[in-house]
């Protein structure tokens, strides 16, 4: 469903970005369908990344991007992090197929499934398809996860723990989504934060501590924990 738009008369400044309340030149050149459920704002430098200020909302059919997906999330890692207060509003049409697929081959094979009962293995023997299908659901907004199954799984203090295990396909919109908001996001951690960030772990950390100790000499390390922190959230 189309809808039209307005934004403000402005210009390009000397980096090609847009200034709060100005519109690049480049806007007029983009057809009013650009994006799935995409928010039409005002157009950056690089606006097939999707950054744009803040505006009223347009909707157009899905356009597949040509551009690989890597390169996409590295453009938009890019924008992020040269153009901090500027505002993401149009990442809807990344999620295409190709995207999908991506996040889909990111996932663990071997994890339990949801309660459809779906697993990797059988969804891959029909991979194109299935996206296909999914796809469409997201650009209709007629998408809704199902029910997330609660499984306890019993801790070594005799204690259970509840984990929650999603459907697959719940998993691979989820998986696309942040891997989105984590090529923005990745570029406001600080260097020393491990915590659930790509290409880092729990180990890493605990390098980083040992290097430390022995080069500022320290003898003591206090651990401190909060007690069932996850649980109350799931």
């Amino acid at each position: 469903m189309a809808s039209t738009f307005s934004t403000a008369n402005a210009h390009e400044d000397a980096s090609g970005h847009c200034q709060p309340g100005e519109t690049c030149a480049r806007e007029a050149e983009v057809s009013a369908s650009q994006g799935t459920n995409a928010v039409h704002g005002t157009w950056c430098s690089e606006g097939e990344a999707g950054r744009h200020l803040r505006t009223k909302a347009g909707y157009g059919p899905e356009t597949p991007s040509p551009v690989p997906v890597p390169l996409r999330l590295e453009r938009i890692a890019t924008q992020a992090q040269q153009s901090p207060d500027m505002a993401f509003t149009t990442l809807a049409h990344h999620l295409d197929v190709a995207m999908l697929e991506r996040a889909f081959g990111s996932l663990n094979p071997h994890r339990a499934p949801g309660v459809d009962r779906g697993t990797w293995q059988a969804y891959k023997a029909n991979l194109a398809t299935n996206l296909v299908a999914l796809h469409e659901k997201l650009v209709n907004e007629t998408y809704g996860p199902p029910p997330v199954v609660r499984r306890l799984i019993p801790k070594s203090n005799g204690k259970l723990r509840p984990r929650g295990l999603p459907a697959l396909e719940d998993k691979i919109v989820a998986k696309a989504v942040a891997m989105l908001v984590e090529a923005i996001y990745e570029q406001d951690f600080c260097d020393f934060s491990y915590g659930f960030r790509p290409g880092r772990s729990p180990h890493h950390a605990l390098h980083e501590v040992r290097q430390g100790l022995l080069k500022n000499g320290s003898g003591y390390v206090s651990d401190g924990d909060i007690s069932a922190f996850f649980e109350p959230a799931s």
